[in-house]
């Protein structure tokens, strides 16, 4: 009996110990994992031991939780995080929730896929669509980087070979530091939960948005096609955003912007 009760509670130990593993390598949607929320909920529950890879199936279509993705999980410069399309065929292609009820003007906008806090994230060819037609139900945002606090910034991420379309009916008045309307791809000096509250960044290197790099995307039907809204440091600067790229230095890595602006 001693024996028996002994092996259930090693099996118990090792089934915690096996399910709380930190996440390494190379796993797929579908597959690994059913859906990218479920591979987004894994990463920001146990976390990454290696560089990890999301091979997302080409032409794999998901719907954004209401709310969309929140990423606060972050990597390294050693163990980074990827989420890719894999395979011949069309871009992966997440569909924004329908009815969502933010605006630029609330504290908590509607978007579909924000990192919070997050360093060494590459996001590559994943589409985003948003088939709302009317306000308030629109996204603000496609992809979003936002601050988790004054001392952790998102950092060393890159979004790259994404089709990001909006719809830019949304262009009603932001609250700063939000922008106007429908935006692509935003890079925020404030929290996801309090988007229109400017954080004050004068405490640590580490709270600053820096080395993000956006390249190769097309982003198109919105208001505005990427905006990155950063603190407004004084001399010598040192709690500014650094090293932030917008297209690169070539053609090749350049974003097509189309179809923008949808006020008066």
């Amino acid at each position: 009996m001693i024996k028996i009760r002994s092996l259930v509670i090693g099996a118990f130990f090792f089934s915690i110990t096996v399910a709380k593993a930190q996440l390494s390598g190379t796993l797929t949607v579908p597959g690994s994992y059913a859906s990218i929320a479920a591979a987004v909920n894994a990463l920001n529950s146990v976390g990454v031991s290696g560089p990890v890879t999301f091979n997302i199936a080409a032409g794999y279509t998901e719907t954004a939780p209401v709310g969309g993705y929140s990423l606060t999980a972050t990597g390294t410069s050693a163990n980074t995080i990827t989420f890719r399309k894999n395979g011949v065929g069309a871009n992966p292609l997440i569909t924004a929730y329908a009815g969502g009820t933010g605006t630029p003007g609330t504290a908590v906008q509607d978007g579909v896929f924000e990192l919070i806090g997050s360093d060494y994230v590459t996001i590559d060819g994943i589409d985003i669509t948003d088939p709302n037609t009317a306000n308030p139900a629109t996204m603000e945002f496609g992809y979003a980087l936002y601050k988790a606090s004054v001392t952790d910034g998102c950092q060393n991420n890159t979004i790259k070979n994404c089709v990001i379309t909006l719809n830019r009916i949304n262009w009603a008045s932001g609250t700063a530091p939000m922008v106007d309307g429908s935006v692509g791809i935003i890079m925020m000096n404030a929290t996801n939960i309090a988007a229109t509250t400017v954080l004050s960044s004068s405490v640590a290197v580490s709270g600053a948005n820096s080395n993000n790099k956006f390249y190769s995307n097309t982003i198109q039907n919105c208001n505005i096609g990427i905006a990155l809204i950063g603190y407004a440091d004084v001399t010598p600067f040192t709690y500014a955003d650094y090293g932030n790229d917008v297209g690169g230095t070539s053609a090749a890595t350049g974003n097509t912007i189309i179809n923008y602006g949808g006020g008066a």
